[in-house]
């Protein structure tokens, strides 16, 4: 072989294992995705609704086009809109450049309210798809109910109530439970100390009960307090409410 040949043969060797070097090289800079995500068969949106006690079938659909690593989910209770804790989180690892992935979560049946889930994806290059973020609504047919509508004529406001100070508060509404009440409490705390304390035993467990009932008189200027109404079923069911009451 001519050193000419030689030559070109190097050529076309070195030519080739640069372009093998650069393809190992090259960056991955393609986000994983998910195709779809399904919550009990229905495509992922904004907000879902389901009963409390109930399961969660999560189904997605993963893609990269290099090679999957990490799906994670994440149920958080940071939402101010509940009653009840549920915290959950799973890290499922990935390969290949598909896969799909089944999850089932149980719902506890004590919580009621707003639940927000997170769902990520992460590839082997380390890329991350956008975060799919949707609003769990858990409904509770178990749970006792308080339905305050008014104070002293005033439309119910959780955020707070404001009186004039040491005026007797007149409550309009009702607690109630399908299979019968056996306890209401409440509480009035003033800088976090509990400074009053009102309960009533039900001992006939009755469905309904009136707030008309209550007799509260709201502090004095300038003090606010904190009520928290906790009521009990017969089956040992909670719930709890609390806002502020505000005089002036």
């Amino acid at each position: 072989m001519s050193k000419y040949c030689e030559f070109l043969k190097t050529i076309f060797l070195a030519a080739v294992a640069a372009t093998l070097l650069y393809a190992c090289q090259k960056k991955d800079d393609t986000d994983p995705e998910f195709l779809s995500i399904r919550l009990n068969q229905n495509l992922l949106s904004d907000s879902s609704e389901v009963q409390a006690g109930n399961t969660i079938v999560m189904q997605l659909e993963c893609s990269d086009d290099n090679g999957l690593n990490q799906l994670r989910i994440d149920v958080s209770s940071g939402l101010t809109t509940n009653f009840g804790t549920w915290q959950d989180f799973y890290v499922g690892e990935l390969s290949g450049t598909s896969k799909t992935v089944s999850k089932v979560f149980q719902i506890p049946d004590t919580i009621e309210g707003d639940w927000q889930i997170d769902f990520d994806l992460i590839d082997d290059s380390g890329n991350q798809a956008d975060t799919e973020t949707t609003v769990l609504r858990v409904t509770n047919d178990l749970l006792p109910e308080i339905d305050i509508n008014s104070i002293n004529g005033e439309p119910f406001d959780l955020a707070g109530m404001l009186f004039s100070s040491n005026t007797a508060l007149n409550f309009d509404g009702n607690v109630s439970d399908l299979d019968g009440l056996a306890l209401v409490r409440l509480q009035i705390y003033e800088n976090s100390s509990e400074v009053q304390f009102i309960e009533w035993e039900l001992p006939d467990n009755p469905t309904v009960w009136s707030m008309s009932q209550i007799e509260l008189t709201s502090p004095d200027s300038a003090i606010s307090w904190i009520a928290e109404f906790q009521v009990y079923d017969v089956e040992g069911y909670r719930y709890a409410l609390s806002f502020p009451i505000l005089s002036q």
